[in-house]
């Protein structure tokens, strides 16, 4: 069963009438969570990681998800699981082998029309559209 965003956001007590702007979740922002590891896990040193997430936009779907595993220097492509529809969160993966230290994981979204998330903060009076390049590190043993 595809994971909706509206299910998603009341398990989480949102309500859509929290979000403004044109069409789901407002305007044409694109979003994509790492949600497979919290900021500062630890992983062991060159083990295979998979790196997972969800990404989302206003309804024109998610065409890519690239990954960059050293703070944004170099991208890769994720893969990307099952288009349930436009308005549906798109589920990605990514695997890599860290070398030890630590690794700033970073996923950034485009959707069907070639809009691209952004690194830089869009200020908004009402905070909504928060939708940088989303980003984690890792602390590789």
């Amino acid at each position: 069963m595809p994971l909706r965003r509206a299910a998603l956001l009341s398990t989480y007590g949102w309500r859509l009438s929290n979000v403004t702007g044109p069409g789901p979740l407002g305007g044409g922002r694109k979003s994509s969570l790492i949600t497979s590891h919290a900021d500062r896990a630890r992983v062991k040193a060159d083990a295979v990681v998979t790196i997972g997430g969800i990404a989302w936009d206003a309804g024109y779907g998610i065409s890519q998800v690239v990954v960059s595993t050293d703070g944004g220097k170099g991208w890769s492509a994720g893969t990307l699981g099952e288009d349930a529809g436009n308005f549906a969160f798109r589920p990605w993966t990514y695997r890599f082998a860290p070398k030890a230290g630590k690794a700033t994981v970073m996923a950034r979204a485009t959707n069907k029309i070639g809009q691209t998330q952004t690194t830089a903060l869009i200020q908004n009076p009402a905070g909504y559209h928060h939708n940088l390049v989303h980003s984690i590190t890792l602390s590789v043993a």
